[in-house]
């Protein structure tokens, strides 16, 4: 039953892909994002993909010629329109098996000095946008350990201030946060309650093999949909500068809630990580 929901779940993404090579979903004011979105579901359909037995190659090797066709001297951007942030430069990084020494140092110049990491480096003092996000500085310190010693200063000050504890910025899916921490090797203290929609119970079924609990698919296989894919929901926050307005935007094309279940779905077969990408020194998907 798993397999087969990963093999449709492939399936739906595959279709789902623009004839660019990008992923893209969210319908936010500045449009749909194209970069970010396509970077976060290549190495989980890679892995799938692989652990099925589909050979798709070219849809593989379109998405990361999406990525390098769009790659800037300061990273990657939510789309093409937008500025670079350290979220999409991390998630390219950790998508994109050859990519160039540059954009690691382009994510470095995110950190602050505290040690966290912010999503933006336009905005002015005060503006949340550029201030240290927690889930933005555990994906920027796991995509960096690939680029620099463990013991490095900067991958140093970036654990010890996600070690402080803070809430998520840009999401209303409790274990995101998490995952991330786990992924890093990190505790997590506080284990939130699942929200109700299927990207956290992905997000919560991925956090719970890490932790070595028991863990069962049937809730998150129970909301499959009769295409393959998983139903979207306003998981994405969009805050105001000062945080005091937020609007929510869901994934409307389902694009980013399937590529975190197949993560959650390949993590409990036992194939390992349902969100790496391919070695630097293995490149055979974009050959």
């Amino acid at each position: 039953m798993c397999l087969a929901a990963i093999g449709d779940a492939v399936r739906f993404l595959l279709a789902r892909q623009s004839p660019d090579g990008a992923w893209r979903d969210f319908a936010l004011p500045v449009g749909a994002a194209c970069c970010w979105t396509t970077a976060y579901t290549l190495p989980r359909v890679a892995a799938a993909a692989a652990l099925v037995g589909c050979d798709i190659r070219p849809a593989l090797r379109a998405a990361a010629e999406h990525l390098r066709r769009h790659a800037t001297p300061h990273g990657w951007g939510y789309n093409t329109a937008c500025p670079a942030d350290a979220d999409s430069t991390a998630h390219a990084l950790l998508a994109l098996p050859d990519a160039h020494p540059r954009h690691a140092a382009a994510l470095a110049r995110f950190f602050l000095r505290e040690g966290g990491v912010r999503t933006y480096r336009w905005p002015p003092p005060g503006h949340g946008w550029g201030a240290a996000h927690p889930e933005v500085t555990a994906t920027a310190v796991r995509a960096l350990r690939g680029w620099l010693p463990s013991d490095h200063a900067l991958l140093r000050a970036g654990l010890a201030w996600l070690a402080t504890g803070r809430a998520a910025y840009w999401w209303d899916a409790p274990h995101y946060l998490p995952l991330e921490l786990l992924r890093l090797g990190l505790p997590v203290a506080d284990w939130p309650p699942t929200a109700p929609s299927a990207f956290d119970e992905a997000l919560a079924l991925e956090c719970t093999i890490l932790r070595g609990d028991p863990a069962r698919v049937d809730p998150l296989l129970a909301l499959r949909l009769a295409d393959g894919s998983w139903p979207c929901a306003p998981i994405l926050r969009l805050p105001g500068p000062a945080g005091s307005f937020m609007q929510r935007f869901a994934d409307e094309r389902r694009v980013f809630t399937t590529a975190t279940a197949l993560s959650a779905l390949v993590r409990a077969t036992g194939s390992g990580d349902g969100a790496a990408a391919v070695g630097r020194s293995g490149l055979t998907w974009l050959v």
